[in-house]
């Protein structure tokens, strides 16, 4: 690419980290990005066009990061499609997600789609807010989002619990504008504004302790820990299986690796075991029959588990599951790793997640 521009070609790179199908640019004669989609089928290499444009200079940055979403878009059809024909596994297709004039039934598909707890959440929020059977994408006005984050901000949850819901929400919309269901973002500068929640994490005698003390249920206790060792979000922990873990060859000798995608970040992740945690994985071996190595229950049984187990261990602080994946981060800072190592071993998108604790070991 022939005098191309370094900070696009930087931005594509971090679009493709983690992927298999490559999005990439051939800059025309006159100066302008052609995308295209690289990747290898069954040994052959493939090219396909997508007849999407981008500039790659600032003047157009909305329109190139609009024709980038539909480039991304593109590659989760392509991937399905490759997925589906390599397995014979069919799988929802994304064009069923769309409804023609009814945007809580996108808001509905979109959340199933993604997965995400927000989405889920925020959809429900809405619905309650909205008090209707069906809305048009004509009638989402700007008014409705002003009076959904009031809504959101009166609901007895922290504020970035609130916020996490109007990105969920103004996300759908930006897809909706995506796929041309609106010609406009009706949400667009709409915010809720939240001081950082504190970080609550467990220093490495209490994870000792925890060690020590039984669980009513081994798999609360095994995936808590594994987590404070390996530093997973529940969501992955729930996803990954036994063949994720694989053996490796490191300076003459064979460790074991975890290698999975993030799902929230979409980043591939490779972790190095240490002992506690190869152990773990062999235990659970020997206690589930299942592909994946953890089934943590989620909701009332696990807060409650979780609160008595520590509890046990005389640990008296409120903590949730998610204090495990900061416990990770938290003691890598105590050990001085660099915020780079820290970052690359949690799959941070954003260093500035990463200087949080940093500040905590400081």
């Amino acid at each position: 690419m022939g005098n191309s521009n370094p900070k696009f070609i930087d931005q594509l790179n971090k679009i493709n980290s983690g992927y298999k199908i490559k999005i990439r640019a051939r800059i025309n004669s006159d100066g302008i990005y052609s995308l295209y989609l690289d990747y290898v089928n069954k040994g052959k290499r493939q090219r396909q066009t997508l007849k999407l444009y981008v500039n790659g200079d600032k003047r157009s940055k909305i329109k190139d990061d609009n024709e980038l979403l539909k480039a991304k878009l593109y590659r989760e059809k392509k991937e399905r499609e490759l997925y589906e024909s390599n397995t014979g596994i069919e799988l929802k297709s994304i064009d069923s997600f769309i409804d023609e004039d009814d945007f809580l039934k996108f808001f509905s598909d979109q959340a199933a789609f993604r997965s995400d707890y927000n989405y889920s959440v925020s959809y429900n929020n809405f619905l309650d807010y909205i008090n209707v059977d069906k809305l048009s994408f004509k009638e989402l006005s700007r008014d409705i989002c002003k009076g959904y984050k009031e809504y959101l901000q009166n609901l007895n949850v922290k504020a970035h619990t609130a916020h996490h819901y109007l990105v969920a929400f103004k996300a759908v919309i930006n897809q909706a504008l995506i796929d041309g269901r609106i010609d406009h973002h009706p949400a667009q500068g709409i915010k809720i504004k939240y001081d950082d929640p504190e970080i609550e994490f467990l220093f490495i005698d209490e994870v000792k302790k925890l060690i020590d003390t039984p669980c009513k249920y081994y798999q609360i206790k095994n995936g808590f820990l594994f987590s404070c060792f390996m530093g997973l979000r529940l969501s992955d922990l729930n996803k990954i299986v036994f063949d994720d873990v694989r053996d490796f060859e490191v300076k003459g000798s064979i460790s074991k690796f975890l290698f999975f995608r993030q799902k929230k970040t979409r980043q591939i992740v490779r972790l190095k075991l240490n002992k506690i945690a190869s152990d773990i994985v062999i235990e659970q071996r020997t206690k589930t029959k299942e592909k994946r190595i953890f089934s943590i229950p989620t909701g009332g049984r696990l807060s409650t588990s979780l609160k008595e187990w520590i509890r046990s261990a005389g640990i008296t602080r409120k903590l949730t599951f998610h204090c495990s994946r900061h416990t990770f981060g938290t003691l890598l800072a105590f050990k001085r790793e660099k915020v780079y190592t820290i970052s690359r071993l949690m799959g941070h998108k954003n260093i500035k997640t990463t200087m949080k604790y940093i500040h905590i070991a400081e």
